[in-house]
């Protein structure tokens, strides 16, 4: 596949999972104050895996979690990842914004807490697009358990070892980024 057919592949698959969160946002009455930004990332790995850096998305601490995807099961026990989806929310405003987004929270929990819920609603936006990416030949995608973390993930995180860019989805509210996500996918 061409550079020029990656890009678009990559690009066709944000969007979709934007349109996901978007509706998301809306239902849990979250209304932005600034439109969402989007673009790709070059994916800086070593060792293998996919390098994160959690604070450079807020300046300021956050929460991740991720999934992987996998073409099947002998891939998923190999740890073989066709596709990961991580999602990052700043500490200071995750409680508020995993509320709103149907995920109750009290305000003084610990932190593995915000984690748990974090994984939970990465979970359930991958689970959406898993279905979303069944209609463009993906049909036969496994997700992988959730993986919580604060700031980074100390090992990486699988991924697609051809793919050499991801893409990146940022939402605004209440004057802030509260929400940064990142998608890289192998073509099917």
């Amino acid at each position: 596949m061409s550079a020029q057919a990656k890009q678009s592949h990559l690009t066709g698959l944000a969007t979709v999972l934007k349109d996901i969160l978007d509706k998301r946002l809306s239902q849990g009455n979250i209304t932005y104050s600034k439109e969402p930004e989007m673009g790709e990332r070059d994916i800086i790995e070593y060792g293998s895996r996919m390098r994160t850096a959690g604070m450079e998305k807020f300046n300021a601490p956050c929460f991740l979690s991720y999934v992987n995807f996998f073409v099947s099961e002998a891939h998923m026990k190999e740890n073989d990842a066709m596709g990961a989806l991580i999602v990052y929310f700043d500490v200071q405003s995750a409680n508020k914004t995993l509320k709103a987004l149907g995920y109750p929270i009290k305000l003084d929990v610990e932190d593995e807490v915000v984690m748990q819920r974090s994984g939970e609603f990465v979970r359930s936006i991958a689970e959406q697009l898993k279905t979303e990416l069944s209609s463009r030949g993906y049909s036969s995608l496994m997700i992988g358990d959730p993986h919580n973390y604060q700031n980074f993930v100390p090992e990486g995180i699988p991924f697609s070892y051809n793919e050499y860019k991801s893409y990146e989805i940022n939402f605004f509210a209440w004057k802030e980024k509260i929400l940064s996500v990142d998608l890289t996918m192998a073509p099917s």
